[in-house]
């Protein structure tokens, strides 16, 4: 009985494990790709400002459809890429003036759009 119980434990440890495994972060890089094909980052704006750039950086990458509906403490774009990938946008406030964007490309993500879509929202930032 115990010996079954040992054998559980380690083997749910070890799937506990693995799950953290798949969220990386680093401090000159916070950003994060979660199992599931979701980026999010952290940003030094509010959650209207970073709506604002965030539709600004699809318009610049030439996404079609893009949508965006906003308030001061939340934030949704959608967009479509070429290839008619819906592209999922959510910003939320993560504290006083600093929000977390989430970007969703496609049915399992897509992390080289999503990254630049982050970096045109960085530099479109500046401008509010």
């Amino acid at each position: 009985m115990r010996s079954s119980f040992l054998a559980a434990s380690v083997i749910g440890l070890g799937i506990s494990l693995t799950a953290l495994n798949g969220c990386q972060s680093s401090a000159s890089q916070p950003e994060v790709k979660n199992l599931l094909g979701t980026y999010s980052v952290m940003l030094d704006a509010s959650p209207d400002k970073v709506t604002k750039a965030a539709q600004r950086a699809l318009d610049d990458l030439k996404f079609t459809d893009v949508q965006a509906t906003l308030s001061k403490v939340d934030g949704h774009l959608t967009a479509q890429t070429a290839q008619k990938d819906q592209i999922n946008i959510n910003v939320e406030q993560g504290g006083e003036n600093i929000s977390k964007m989430s970007i969703r490309v496609g049915t399992t993500g897509d992390e080289t759009i999503s990254k630049q879509i982050v970096e045109k929202t960085k530099s479109h930032l500046h401008w509010f």
